[in-house]
Formats: C-alpha cells, sequence, structure tokens
C-alpha cells in the first residue's frame, strides 16, 4: 500500500505534538490531558509502556551468544480525555537492548557492549471501568523493529531481501481484562496482527497476574508477578516473565526477574529462543 508510509509518519506528528502540547493544557480538574490512568501498569510485560533498565545475566541463548543482556525502555502513557468510567489514551515505547560479549571480526575483536536492536510502538487505547477494580481496555498500535547498526556490523548481517518480508514490522488491536481478586490483579489479553500485507501469524494471547497494592503495613513494599505471552507465531511456545522487588516511593520498583522464551524484542522474536536472570529498576510511564 502506497500510502502507508504517510499514514505512519502522520500518526507520528500528532501523537508528538499532543505529548508537547499536554503539560500546557493539563488539568486535573477537567477530563482534558489530565495525568490518570485506569488500566493498571502490567509491571512484568515486557513490552510495557514504562521506563525502565534491566542488566540481565544470560542462561541460555545459542544464536546470539550474550553473556550479559541489558533492556532499557523509555515508555508514557498520557490522557487524552478522562470523565468517569472513561478513558482515551496516547501511549508509546522506545525500548534498546544491549548486549556484552566476546567479538572475534579482526577489526572488533574483544570484549565489547553493542546495540542489538531498537523497537517503537506507539498507540490509542480507551478503557472502560466495569466496576471498581475490573477494567476492559481497547487499543491498536503500530510496531516497528530495527536490528542496531553494531549488530549488522559485528555478524555482517548482508542477507538479499532481508527487509522484504520483515515479519516484526506491523499494526494490531487487542482487547484486554485487568480484574483483582484479593491481593492479585490478575488480567487476560487477546491481540491480533491487523497489517493485510504481513508474513507474521496474527493472533497473541497474553495473561498474568501482579502483588503490587498490600496494604499490612510491613508488606506494603512487596511486589511480585508473572506474565505469560504466546504467539501464533512461535507455534504458542511460552514466553514468561516473573519476578519480586520492592517499591521504591510511590512510582519507582526494583525488581529481580526471570525471562524464558523467544527473546519478546527485535525482528528475531519468533526465532531465537533465550533465558536470563535480571535486576532493573523500573519507573511509572504516566506522563
Amino acid at each position: 500500500m502506497p500510502h502507508r508510509p504517510i499514514i505512519t509518519k502522520g500518526c507520528f506528528i500528532i501523537a508528538s505534538a499532543l505529548i508537547t502540547v499536554s503539560p500546557v493544557l493539563a488539568d486535573e480538574n477537567k477530563p482534558w490531558f489530565s495525568s490518570k490512568k485506569l488500566f493498571p501498569t502490567l509491571v512484568f510485560n515486557p513490552m510495557e509502556t514504562q521506563v525502565s533498565g534491566i542488566i540481565g545475566v544470560t542462561l541460555t541463548d545459542d544464536q546470539l551468544s550474550y553473556d550479559l543482556f541489558c533492556p532499557v525502555a523509555i515508555g508514557f502513557h498520557k490522557a487524552i480525555y478522562s470523565k468517569g468510567k472513561y478513558s482515551l489514551a496516547l501511549n508509546g515505547l522506545i525500548h534498546s537492548q544491549f548486549g556484552w560479549r566476546e567479538e572475534t571480526l579482526s577489526a572488533y575483536s574483544g570484549y565489547k557492549r553493542s546495540l542489538f536492536n531498537i523497537d517503537f510502538i506507539y498507540g490509542l487505547e480507551f478503557t472502560y471501568r466495569i466496576k471498581d477494580d475490573m477494567f476492559l481496555r481497547f487499543s491498536g498500535a503500530h510496531r516497528s523493529t530495527h536490528l542496531g547498526d553494531d549488530y549488522i556490523l559485528l555478524n555482517e548481517v548482508r542477507p538479499s531481501g532481508y527487509w522484504k518480508n520483515d515479519p516484526s514490522n506491523y499494526e494490531y488491536a487487542d482487547i484486554s481484562l485487568s480484574h483483582k481478586y484479593s491481593i492479585f490483579t490478575f488480567y487476560e489479553r487477546i491481540g491480533f496482527v491487523t497489517r493485510l500485507e504481513t508474513v507474521r501469524k496474527r493472533l497473541e494471547l497474553q495473561a498474568g497476574f501482579q502483588i503490587d497494592d498490600l496494604q499490612k503495613d510491613h508488606w506494603k513494599w512487596l511486589v511480585a508477578g508473572m506474565d505469560v505471552r504466546v504467539l501464533q507465531a512461535t507455534n504458542f511456545y511460552p514466553g514468561v516473565n516473573a519476578g519480586f522487588g520492592a517499591k521504591l516511593g510511590k512510582k519507582a520498583k526494583i525488581l529481580a526477574t526471570y525471562y524464558r522464551g523467544f527473546v519478546p524484542y527485535s525482528r528475531f522474536d519468533t526465532t531465537h529462543k533465550t533465558s536470563w536472570l535480571g535486576l532493573g529498576l523500573y519507573f511509572d510511564g504516566v506522563i
């Protein structure tokens, strides 16, 4: 479709303009551009729109061979209009990943840090509060992913037709449900790739739980949870991210995590399996 790049760039410009003017127009007593979020932040979702930095020790990874794998994310959520049980919001994510390993090419030999990949996600979401602790969210977004120049050079990536049929650049729509039971917040999500011309299999399923709102004084610091994501594109092989940690004030957390599955980022998200133990800082992306 010849007009897709124009539409994509137009959406990006509109999103950037809204983010720029929103601090000037924001008023907590009015519905426009408030700093509110109805749907809970899913802390253990690897692609959540939050700010985070992780140092991961790689346990298994035959293809990438990194000793350390370090995802860094800058995400945001900005309400455009919120009133009562409804909220329309803009969100986005820039997610970079770095790796450390011993390089063997003569021109780059030695133990080096290199940029592996960058993912971009931006879209809109509409949230409806069903009742006090139950929320329904409809969202649509564009995802693009780009191998880092470091990775391309160090791995001499030059195959013919590599970018013609890219399975990791697409648009998608999804429906998510969040509901609280006792100390647990549970969530379920079903997504579908909407781009007509794609080689990517379309169905995505995701579910998980988290504990991050305990009321007892001596446990208020605790954060724990697990996220499981399965893709039709990986024959529904589960990607599991689990961990626990502590709150650092109202909007920050420190978490120890374990991930196992296909790498959740990059154009290799349907081909490369990995696992790591990570320690990271996480910050609320609501602006």
